[in-house]
C-alpha cells in the first residue's frame, strides 16, 4: 500500500492525524519554493572541495573524501559501481555531539537562505532539539541528524529504526527513491536475536519465513516531495536513480509520551546519550 499523499496540509492536521497518530505521510508541494533542486554536478561545482562522510549501506563510516571525488567516482558512472560489497552513501551531517568530525555546518550555513521549514511542520514546542516557546527553523537551527544524503543509483540504506525515539522527514531534492515502511506492530517479524532482517538478503537461519515479510507501505519518493517517517517505524530506502535528499530528526512535545517511554526503556539508549545531551545543553 502506498503512503498517503497530500499536496498541502495544515500544522494542526499534521500534528493530530500524522504526528500523534504515528502515521507516515508524503507531501507533494511543501518544499516547491526551495532553491535547492540541484543536480549532483551542481552540488559538486559549489561544494566539491568540501569533505563528506561516506558510509556503507547502514551507518558504518568507511571513508572521508571531497564531494567532487565521490560524485565523479560513484554517480553517473556505472564503471565506478562495480565490485562486491555495499555501494557507498554520503550522509553529510551537521554537528550533533561534542566530537571532532567532518561536520557539514559550514555548507548548511551557505545554503540557509535557499530553504526553510516546510509549512506543515510545527515551528515550536520541541523536546529535541530543546525549545518550547521559541520558534525553530531547521534551515538555520541545529537539529539531530540534519544532513544531506547523496547516493548513486542502486545504493541503499538497509532496514533500521531511527534513534532517540524521534520522528524524521526526508526531503527529496534530486532523483527518485524507493521506500519500504514497516509499522511498529511488525517488529517481532523484523528483529531476531538483536539482528534486523536484511530485506534484500535475509539470513535464512534467523528469518526462514523472510519471503512473507511485507512492508506496511511501499512507495517511490519523487523530487520535490517530503516523506514523514514516524518514530518506531523500520524503513528501508534504495536509490532508483542518482539521488540527493535533505533530512533531519525531531521530537515534538505532542509526542512526549513516546519519547519518555523510549529513553526510560530502550536497552540501546545509552549510546544515544551524547546526542541527547548535546541538544539539551544548546541555548
Amino acid at each position: 500500500m502506498q503512503v498517503t499523499r497530500k499536496a498541502t496540509i495544515s500544522k494542526a492536521e499534521f500534528i493530530e492525524n500524522y504526528l500523534i497518530a504515528n502515521t507516515p505521510l508524503i507531501t507533494t508541494e511543501a518544499i516547491h519554493n526551495w532553491d535547492l533542486f540541484w543536480s549532483p554536478d551542481e552540488w559538486s561545482r559549489r561544494f566539491g572541495q568540501e569533505l563528506v562522510q561516506v558510509y556503507d549501506d547502514l551507518f558504518n563510516l568507511i571513508d572521508v573524501m571531497p564531494l567532487s571525488s565521490f560524485v565523479r567516482k560513484f554517480m553517473g558512472n556505472q564503471e565506478g559501481r562495480k565490485g562486491t560489497g555495499p555501494q557507498p552513501y554520503v550522509r553529510w551531517y551537521t554537528k550533533m555531539k561534542d566530537v571532532d568530525f567532518v561536520w557539514a555546518d559550514e555548507v548548511f550555513a551557505g545554503i540557509s537562505e535557499r530553504w526553510s521549514l516546510p509549512s506543515f511542520l510545527p515551528d515550536k514546542n520541541y523536546l529535541l532539539p530543546n525549545s518550547y516557546d521559541r520558534s525553530l527553523d531547521p534551515a538555520k537551527d541545529p537539529f539531530p541528524a540534519k544532513g544531506i544524503f547523496i547516493s548513486g543509483a542502486g545504493a541503499r540504506t538497509r532496514l533500521h529504526q531511527d534513534p532517540w525515539g524521534s520522528d524524521a522527514v526526508l526531503c527529496q531534492l534530486f532523483g527518485r527513491k524507493r521506500v519500504l515502511l514497516f509499522s511498529p506492530a511488525q517488529d517481532n517479524t523484523l528483529v531476531r536475536n538483536g539482528v534486523i532482517v536484511d530485506i534484500d538478503h535475509p539470513e535464512k537461519s534467523l528469518f526462514p519465513e523472510a519471503s512473507n515479510i511485507k512492508p506496511t507501505h511501499e512507495d517511490v519518493l519523487e523530487a520535490g516531495e517530503v516523506l514523514f517517517i514516524p518514530s518506531g517505524w523500520h524503513h528501508h530506502v534504495a536509490s532508483i536513480t542518482d539521488s540527493i535528499s535533505l533530512t533531519w530528526n525531531f521530537v515534538h512535545l505532542s509526542t512526549w509520551d513516546k519519547f519518555f517511554r523510549h529513553i526510560t526503556s530502550s536497552a540501546g539508549v545509552e549510546s544515544e546519550l551524547p546526542v541527547l545531551r548535546y541538544f539539551a545543553e544548546l541555548k
